[in-house]
């Protein structure tokens, strides 16, 4: 099928994936993302790197050549592919994709018009994560606000399933399937104006 190449671990073993960033203060990676509380995390120049468990020292391999920022990265449970958060050109925005066939090839998972970040996969072969789809500001306006959303494979339209009023980020999924997430609580102006970071 269709899709670029990029290289892999060649050595057996369980990959490890981990993001590299500039040394010196990067941009943030959209003007969007720059108005958001994680505006910080998602700047250009981060890249995604694969190693091996049992040799990480020689089989270091960048595999998110050709973006401008990828990171976030996340195994489906049995290890055989992984999805990132990423931007390609400079007018893009960051949208969900997966390497697959041992990482080899890229494969768009999630696009849409709006930032997505945070991606986890869950037990039904749907994948979770983090938008600014809704265009919406956090509770004091200062801030674009980010949901959490659900999207399936072949395309499937992104459906929003987290409704606060600042944002929601983060999205991890539990042993029995639930899904944790971090959610910034103004709580009206009681925490004004910076909020508290609570678990979901």
């Amino acid at each position: 099928g269709g899709g670029l190449r990029f290289s892999a671990p060649t050595a057996e073993g369980r990959p490890l994936a981990f993001v590299q960033t500039p040394k010196s203060a990067a941009s943030p990676a959209t003007p969007t993302i720059g108005n958001t509380i994680l505006a910080g995390r998602y700047t250009l120049g981060m890249r995604i790197v694969l190693a091996d468990s049992e040799n990480p020292a020689g089989t270091v391999r960048v595999v998110t050549d050709g973006f401008e920022c990828a990171t976030d990265p996340v195994f489906v449970f049995d290890g055989t592919r992984l999805a990132f958060a990423g931007k390609r050109g400079p007018a893009d925005l960051l949208q969900i994709w997966e390497l697959a066939d041992n990482f080899a090839t890229l494969k768009p998972v999630v696009a849409c018009d709006a930032d997505c970040v945070s991606p986890i996969f869950v037990p039904d072969g749907h994948v979770v994560f983090a938008s600014l789809l809704a265009r919406e500001y956090e509770e004091h306006g200062e801030h674009f606000s980010f949901s959490l959303y659900r999207a399936g494979p072949g395309g499937e339209k992104p459906s929003r399933i987290t409704f606060n009023p600042s944002s929601d980020f983060d999205p991890h999924v539990l042993p029995d399937g639930r899904i944790l997430f971090s959610s910034w609580q103004h709580v009206g102006n009681h925490d004004w104006p910076r909020g508290v970071i609570a678990l979901m």
